[in-house]
């Protein structure tokens, strides 16, 4: 406990003795210009500056000289008792004048309101805070409320190996002050907990940093905290002053402003925002350093712990306590004064003399002189206390002479300003003593230890200083309670039918994954808000979205969750990498220059039109256009109309053996879709009564209502294709297509430049079909707070946990990454997208709506009429996914089987059904197709290879491809500069041209792609069922085993179909070189297979 400090100073000297009467002069801190260096002293640690003053000067009364703002003054600090109480009583002395940072945050830069002014108007208002804050039955109205939230903080804390005990009551002290003095709803507490911490952290600091007027600074921050802290003051006032909740003060308050104003006392909305704020500032940044000092004072001293736990014997168990309760722990309450002596919570208090002072009937004290009352030095007066650096509770037991007031004056205990209560003291002062003893009632029920090795040094620079080690504390159990031994290895098991020590061990771990854990609710403006041309009008986006992982928990999570350090450096490297040459392949390259790839692309691009003239072929010129060695890794060896959509039978292939498989469905009617020519009308219905017809409506796109400006998306696009026999099999061809004009339809007889600017348009849409509505909203976005819930809620020792989380890494990485650098304002998505990053989050939002979370892969071919019977032709993605998918199907059953021998074990099992239910209701999923309920092994099965079929099969299908189709602009454009044609004459090759992306579109698209396409080292095979699953149990680590087998099997099957492909693709097309990537579909070999979401 002992608080000896350096100064940092080179020297300290005492000026000589000056006349009688004059306070004595001294220079604490020497060097080339003593005067800026006490200043800067001064500002750096009050207190000890003030101790060391004293120290030198001999006296409790001493000048400095120092800069104060921008010119040089002279300062008075004083300590002890008596000149402590003559600084409050004393009309000489004014205390409205404080120093900025204690006008700016407790008085909202008005000396209206900050809370220790002088005069009689602040002495009515301090009786109004009062009658709230210290008024005994209605503080008792407050305590069952604090009761509970304590009691719910340190059982949380029973479940932690270890931990700081100043941030763990912080939190809880965070939930006390919003809830109990704020009045704000439970919930809103626990989804805006950092929110409503920075906000009094930061105010806090606000009192501890230098005043500087930069608008992006520390203090600028801290101003902008209190006036956020104002705002849901003030709405939580005007909610209770319709209808107070008289059991929290803001309740109260109401009720006594509206007697004070009735009285003739002002206490209007002004007047009640400022005081409720301050008292949540003082209840959220002071008391958390008060509560600290008791635990850590009741784990150094064991005979203060036994004393506080015989005086809490005798308190009633069977209900909340009472302050008169409370008032019985009278050695608890000396023991939280001598905490106050040592730590006060201000260390000083600041006044000014108006008029001319005679202090103590010997020193004259000029006015104008601001004058520092040193609280901290005076409570460690060696007069008043002996042997002040030593905790003695007993200084303040009943009868001391310490506490003699004829003796000393009141002031001789400065622990939270002086003077009378109506003055210049804390409001919260009754706060203060009864929390921190009710803490005390909970730890004595505790043992514990501090962790060794800890800097227990005084941080003066916090608000409340506090140990710089944040007092870290160890073995945290409650008494009669053996500490938890770790669970051996052992077999897994249903929770239901486990037994002995690892009963309370899964408990306990389900408890420290809740924490681990945490659901965060609000997306951040810079990625929801609108652009500024949009602010004008008033319009946010409406895009509610799911729950993701709380960024200041995301560092916590496991390991085997997050990438390793390595690959988010490579992925963030990429990124910055995407707009340049991504063939020159290493990064020294990509730091010659941004600038000049650009510039050299976009030359590129200009000499290609310029000579256009040489060539007829507008294909061809496309090609030149927009391939260029240098900046593209996309290489076409083939003839270009086989590999793109300016080929019709390549353009209906990529919607069944690309990255996009999920739109097109069988139609059987016309009905709903626009007017058309009769003769694509009769085509078109006799397609249907065959049924070989098939579209893909983009139609939905239509929730897209934010579109980038000077970007157009064709939200009515339709597509409609058909199937014909071509040789010896079934081929999908296109028949027309409308972009959102009735009774203008393409087809493939309209001229090439219609035709082609039509299948653009589509396949932009098709394109933000992909990546908004497959990619991110139904394989990204959504299985976060799947993988959320799982986690917190299935142990390592249930056999579906380990099933799911084999399936999870890099999830959360990748997620965190995307949400802070790509799907931010200005970021990769609005740079590349017609919808930009707004209208993205609005079709995702639309997507993870409609999701069937309790469909099978083969239930939603059916649903949509592309099964192998609705579909007869070759369909990459149902073909070889499905090899793939029946496989891990029977697996999961086998092991759902091998756990739940019946269906009421399935009912049973408290875990599952605490997951289940936690999807449901909290991971923002209330408006999809929740998750059934899971009451019988069939559909356990079915739910957990649904989950797992997105994580492996879907996304690595949809994502590993990206590169492939998205490289060359034309084929899948990702924007479009001119708007949908409406008649087919405006379409000219030159229309085209203009409509397509430029070159830093096009080379951002390509870099992009090429990342999210690297290659997965952690695939199905590389990293094998017998590695992926770690089951012990004998039947579980059997069936592991047979899954690799089959796993192998379907390889093959996966392989021997993309053969029969490429066979019948060569019989087509004898003379092509090579064979496009919708033929082949590399994608789905378990070889490829990621095991996980991880980029």
């Amino acid at each position: 406990k002992k608080k000896k400090r350096k100064m940092g100073c080179a020297g300290s000297r005492v000026i000589p003795p000056t006349p009688e009467g004059t306070p004595a002069r001294v220079v604490i801190a020497e060097g080339g210009f003593p005067i800026i260096a006490n200043a800067l002293e001064l500002w750096k640690n009050p207190a000890m500056f003030a101790q060391k003053g004293l120290e030198l000067s001999g006296h409790k009364v001493f000048l400095f000289e120092a800069v104060q703002g921008v010119k040089e003054s002279e300062m008075l600090i004083i300590s002890g008792a008596d000149a402590i109480h003559e600084f409050y009583h004393s009309p000489a002395i004014t205390r409205s004048d404080p120093m900025k940072p204690f006008l700016d945050m407790l008085g909202g830069g008005t000396t209206d309101f900050v809370a220790y002014l002088d005069g009689e108007a602040h002495r009515k208002r301090k009786e109004v805070v009062l009658k709230v804050a210290q008024n005994v039955p209605v503080f008792d109205r407050y305590l069952p409320r604090v009761q509970e939230i304590i009691a719910r903080h340190v059982q949380m804390w029973d479940q932690l190996e270890n931990f700081k005990m100043f941030d763990r009551i912080e939190a809880m002290m965070i939930e006390i002050s919003y809830d109990v003095i704020g009045g704000l709803e439970p919930e809103y507490i626990k989804s805006h907990p950092d929110f409503l911490k920075c906000l009094t952290y930061h105010m806090g600091i606000g009192f501890n940093t230098k005043v500087l007027p930069i608008p992006a600074g520390v203090y600028a921050k801290s101003l902008r905290c209190r006036d956020d802290l104002y705002k849901v003051m003030e709405e939580s006032i005007k909610e209770h002053t319709k209808k107070p909740d008289l059991d929290t003060m803001v309740g109260q308050l109401v009720v006594a402003a509206k007697e004070a104003e009735a009285a003739g006392t002002p206490f209007g909305l002004d007047v009640q925002v400022r005081e409720l704020s301050n008292l949540i500032f003082g209840a959220a940044a002071g008391e958390p350093a008060a509560m600290t000092y008791m635990a850590m004072t009741l784990a150094q001293y064991p005979d203060v712990k036994k004393k506080v736990a015989e005086e809490v014997k005798q308190l009633p168990q069977d209900r909340p306590l009472t302050c008169a309760d409370l008032d019985k722990l009278v050695y608890t309450g000396q023991v939280v004064n001598e905490i106050l002596r040592l730590y006060p919570y201000a260390v000083f208090l600041m006044g000014v003399a108006k008029d001319e002072w005679n202090l103590l009937g010997k020193y004259k004290i000029k006015a104008g002189t601001r004058i520092m009352a040193a609280a901290y030095s005076t409570n460690m007066d060696p007069d008043v206390y002996p042997d002040p650096d030593k905790f003695d509770a007993d200084r303040f037991a009943p009868g001391k002479r310490q506490m003699d007031k004829s003796a000393h004056p009141a002031c001789a205990f400065v622990a939270q300003g002086g003077a009378e209560p109506t003055n210049h003291r804390c409001a919260g002062e009754l706060f203060v003593m009864n929390l921190t003893k009710l803490l005390a009632v909970k730890l004595v029920q505790y043992q514990y230890e501090l962790e060794s090795n800890q800097n227990l040094e005084i941080d003066w620079d916090a608000f409340s200083p506090i140990p710089k080690s944040h007092v870290k504390v160890t073995g945290f159990n409650k008494l009669g309670h053996a500490p938890e031994t770790p669970v051996p290895a052992d077999l897994e098991c249903l929770p239901q039918k486990d037994t002995g020590d690892r009963v309370l061990q899964r408990d306990k771990e389900i408890a420290t994954r809740h924490k681990k854990f945490e659901y965060e609710y609000e997306y951040p403006d810079r990625m929801v808000l609108i652009d500024s041309i949009y602010k004008e009008a008033g319009q946010r986006a409406n895009v509610p979205l799911p729950c993701y992982q709380k960024d200041s928990s995301f560092e916590e999570t496991s390991k085997d969750l997050r990438f390793s350090p390595s690959e988010v450096v490579t992925f963030m490297i990429g990124k910055a990498a995407m707009p340049v040459n991504a063939a020159l392949g290493n990064f020294a390259d990509w730091m010659m220059g941004i600038q000049d790839s650009m510039q050299e692309f976009t030359e590129h691009m200009e000499k290609v039109k310029s000579q256009r003239g040489e060539s007829s072929d507008f294909i061809k010129f496309l090609d030149r256009l927009y391939t260029q060695n240098r900046f593209t890794l996309f290489s076409r060896p083939t003839p270009v109309n086989h590999l793109w959509i300016a080929d019709d039978e390549e353009y209906a292939r990529q919607r069944l053996g690309s990255i996009s498989p999920m739109v097109i469905e069988r139609c059987s009617s016309l009905e709903g879709f626009r007017p058309m020519p009769s003769d694509l009308k009769a085509e078109l219905e006799a397609a249907i009564a065959t049924k070989t017809l098939f579209v893909c409506d983009y139609r939905y796109l239509k929730v897209c209502t934010f579109i980038e400006i000077g970007r157009y998306l064709a939200t009515d696009a339709v597509s409609f294709f058909k199937v014909i026999q071509k040789g010896n099999h079934k081929i999908l061809v296109p028949v027309g297509i409308n972009l959102g004009t009735d009774g203008v339809w393409f087809t493939p007889k309209d001229p090439l430049p219609a035709w082609l600017l039509a299948k653009m348009h589509a396949q932009c849409a098709d394109a933000h079909a992909h990546q908004f509505t497959s990619h991110l909203g139904r394989a990204h976005i959504i299985i976060e707070p799947i993988m959320l819930a799982s986690e917190r809620n299935l142990d390592s020792f249930h056999p579906i946990g380990i099933l799911l989380g084999a399936h999870w890494r890099g999830l959360l990485s990748i997620n965190h990454i995307a949400r802070i650098s790509m799907l931010c304002q200005g970021d990769m998505i609005d740079q590349v997208m017609s919808s930009g990053r707004v209208g993205g989050y609005q079709i995702i939002s639309d997507a993870y709506t409609k999701m069937k979370l309790i469909e099978t892969f083969q239930e939603g071919l059916k649903r949509r009429g592309v099964d192998k019977e609705s579909l007869p032709v070759n369909f990459p993605y149902r073909d070889d996914a499905t090899a793939v998918d029946t496989v891990m199907r029977d697996f999961f059953k086998e092991i759902v089987d091998i756990f739940y021998k019946t269906d009421d074990d399935v009912v049973q099992d408290p875990q599952l059904q605490a997951f289940v239910a936690e999807v449901n209701e909290k991971c923002g999923l209330s408006q999809a197709q929740p998750f059934p309920e899971v009451k019988t092994r069939k559909v356990l099965a079915d739910l957990v290879a649904n989950i797992i079929f997105v994580c492996t099969l879907q996304h690595s299908l949809l994502n590993y491809g990206q590169f492939d189709f998205y490289s060359f602009a034309p084929n899948a454009p990702s924007m479009m500069k001119l708007p949908p044609p409406q008649t087919k004459e405006e379409c000219t090759e030159e229309l085209i041209i203009a409509s397509l992306p430029g070159a830093k579109e096009a080379l951002g698209v390509i870099g992009v792609a090429h990342i999210l396409s690297s290659p997965s080292k952690d695939t199905l095979m590389t990293n094998p069922p017998k590695k992926l699953y770690k089951f012990k149990n004998p039947e579980a680590h059997a069936a592991v085993m047979r899954y690799q087998s089959r796993l192998e099997e379907a390889t093959e099957k996966v392989r021997q179909n993309s053969k029969d492909r490429i066979k019948a693709f060569m019989e087509h097309y004898p003379d092509a070189t090579d064979v496009p990537k919708s033929v082949e579909f590399p994608y789905c070999d378990p070889w490829v297979l990621a095991t996980s979401i991880q980029i």
